[in-house]
Parts: C-alpha cells; structure tokens; sequence
C-alpha cells in the first residue's frame, strides 16, 4: 500500500480535483489531510467516490478551522476523534490491520508541541499492533540538525512567531517534541543521513517557511516498510499547496 501524508494549505480551494488526480496518479492507497478547511464529511465523500476512493472521514478541531482526514481505497474502522488535548485534532483510525493516526501539532509553540506529543504517546500506549502517525508536525528533528546550522537560529530569533514556533525558552531550537516521540519507540522512516524539506514549495510564499524545513513526517511502530519516506517534489505540488507531501510504501 502507498500512504501519503499532505498539508493542503487552507482546503487547496479550486484545485480539488486537481488534487485527487494527482493522488490517483502517484498510485495513492490512502491520504491523512492537514488544513482540510472549507471541507465537510459530504464534500469528502463527493471528491472521494468521484476519483475511486471508499472510505473517507474527517473531524474538525474545536479550537481552530483547520481540519483533519483520511481518505481512503479501502475500508476505514474503528474511528476515535481526539480534539481536548490538541491545539487542532487528531483522528485515530483503522485501515486494513494497521490502526493510522492523522494529526496537525500546533504551529504556535514547540512547549506545547511537547505536552502533545506526550498525549500522542498515551493515546499509542494503548494499541496493539502496527502503527503509523502522519501529519504536518510542525517540529524539527534532531536527525536534520547539521543542516539546521547558525543561519537558521539567527531568523528563528528575529521574529517572535519563529521563536515561539522553534525555539526552546533557552532560545535553541526545540527538538523535544520530535524525540519524545522517537524516546517511545517510534521511527522515522526518512532516509537517513539525506535533508529532504517539505516547506516551502516553489509557488508558495510563507514567513512561517522562511527556510528550508522538515515539517512533515511519517513514523511508523510494528511496522517493516518496503521503503523509504520520500518527498514528492514536481509541478503539481509546487502548485498545489505550500507543503511538500510525504509517502511511503508498507
């Protein structure tokens, strides 16, 4: 199966069927969605059945617009919509034997990207079996810290959103959130030792992107792949959104 993890930017409005075409022909299985705004349960399903996908399902966060889904070829079960401890949300759900969890950490502080992190840890704490956790993170990881280097702290620490969004309250950049998660077992399934950004895209201008990051990621529990994480660069998605996807294949 190929998985894919995208950041839509703000619904990817007018670009909707543009976007499933694009899903269909990287030969997608199944899609967790960030910043699914402007979209509702009807309208994913309408997009979903047109372009041949099943199951869909999406939940909206009780404390901002940005919404979070799983689009799907086959079956999606066992559904639990976290919202209390999120900044946004996450959605837990069954596809096939691997339970899949979707989810947009907060862009606003690494602290408490942090105490979301462990509340990921709890909610995993409790399931058996194959697990894999996607999503726009919105934090860094301490395996791409040498090519995070002066330049990056510099603009980190001339803009108080970067700082709050980057930095620890020791004014470094704030690789916690990342490795709590790393500390519990789970596993980037990147390439190690390779730099592949998902922010920004070419066509995508964001002061919250000001430097090459990786931001969005696949990790995975129980599971063998049969690839790499990789980052899907090419003229739809400079256009689509200002995110670059992920995907893997398990």
């Amino acid at each position: 199966m190929k998985i894919l993890s995208y950041n839509i930017n703000n619904g990817c409005k007018g670009n909707e069927d543009l976007l499933f075409d694009f899903f269909n022909k990287a030969s997608i299985d199944i899609i967790g969605l960030n910043e699914l705004n402007g979209w509702d349960q009807t309208k994913l399903e309408e997009f979903s059945t047109k372009h041949g996908f099943c199951s869909c399902y999406i939940i909206k966060s009780q404390k901002s617009e940005y919404k979070v889904g799983l689009v799907s070829k086959f079956p999606i079960d066992g559904v639990i919509e976290y919202n209390e401890n999120f900044h946004h949300a996450a959605l837990l759900a069954i596809v096939k034997d691997i339970n899949l969890i979707v989810t947009h950490l907060t862009p606003h502080d690494s602290v408490k990207r942090e105490l979301e992190c462990i509340e990921l840890i709890s909610i995993m704490s409790k399931i058996n079996g194959k697990i894999l956790l996607m999503g726009d993170l919105n934090t860094l990881s301490n395996e791409d810290s040498s090519y995070y280097d002066d330049s990056y702290l510099r603009v980190f620490s001339n803009s108080k959103k970067l700082k709050s969004k980057f930095l620890s309250n020791k004014l470094e950049i704030n690789y916690s959130p990342m490795q709590i998660l790393l500390n519990s077992g789970m596993e980037d399934l990147s390439t190690k030792g390779v730099f592949d950004n998902t922010v920004p895209t070419q066509n995508f201008a964001d002061p919250m992107h000001a430097l090459p990051m990786r931001l969005d990621y696949i990790l995975s529990k129980n599971i063998t792949s049969n690839s790499e994480v990789r980052t899907i660069k090419d003229d739809v998605t400079n256009s689509l959104s200002d995110h670059y996807p992920v995907a893997i294949e398990v």
